[in-house]
């Protein structure tokens, strides 16, 4: 029995991407809704408890409000357990500036769960973040710039995660300490080892899933072979011609 020759390579095609695509990575980025989110808060695979929620200084129009004044520490947990990653998130502190460098007045502490130890972060006004591994920080705008520091800006900021501090997270909390009154929203997420690809995958805050598909490896192979699969049949056809 003859097998043409495009229905082998169409088939191919069909394998490997169909492949390619079932290990597709993905970001889910939280903006909280344009209601008063409920709290807990369940969405898209992940639950916020205790919430502490405001329409101000938002990016859009709900956002979570921790505030040193109200003790209040939101955790977050994926449903079903699992372990994420923290990519990013949007970030507007206000209050007196950062005056303590041990985190006792006005930061936002950001603390991971990680196996049986736990990783953190702190961020407030007034501090140099240029040099920190960690994190990179973007102001929020039509095109964002590079910020060493954060400032009071009713804008906000752009906290990207850097060097994969914050992955493979059992729970994620975010503490207001002393005098630090914070917003926080667009909270960029992943249960599958998905990357925001710089501070551009972040600044839509679309809500939803955001499909990352790689470029295998070994796509230059297939379509080496593609080519020269179309060669013998050229030479096919010619013979028979």
């Amino acid at each position: 029995m003859k097998i043409g020759i495009r229905p082998l390579v169409a088939g191919a095609v069909a394998l490997f991407f169909s492949v390619g695509a079932s290990q597709a990575a993905t970001v889910i980025i939280e903006d909280f809704g344009t209601v008063k989110p409920d709290d807990p808060y369940n969405s898209q695979g992940f639950v916020y408890t205790p919430v502490g929620a405001t329409h101000g200084q938002c990016f859009e129009a709900w956002c979570l409000k921790e505030a040193g004044t109200q003790e209040l520490l939101t955790t977050v947990e994926a449903v079903p357990e699992g372990l994420f990653d923290l990519l990013g998130f949007y970030i507007n502190l206000d209050g007196n500036g950062s005056t303590d460098d041990n985190g006792s007045e006005n930061f936002l502490e950001i603390i991971g769960k990680v196996a049986d130890s736990t990783v953190k972060l702190l961020l407030g006004l007034n501090v140099d973040y240029s040099a920190d591994p960690r994190v990179s920080l973007y102001t929020v705008e039509d095109s964002p710039v590079a910020a060493s520091e954060l400032e009071k800006k009713s804008d906000g900021f752009w906290v990207i995660i850097e060097d994969d501090y914050f992955d493979n997270l059992s729970a994620l909390s975010f503490n207001a300490l002393g005098s630090a009154n914070v917003r926080i929203d667009c909270v960029a997420l992943s249960k599958d080892g998905g990357n925001l690809g710089g501070v551009s995958g972040i600044t839509g805050c679309v809500g939803s899933d955001i499909p990352q598909i790689p470029l295998p490896a070994s796509l230059p192979l297939l379509l080496g072979g593609i080519a020269v699969l179309g060669g013998v049949s050229s030479m096919r056809r010619r013979k028979h011609s």
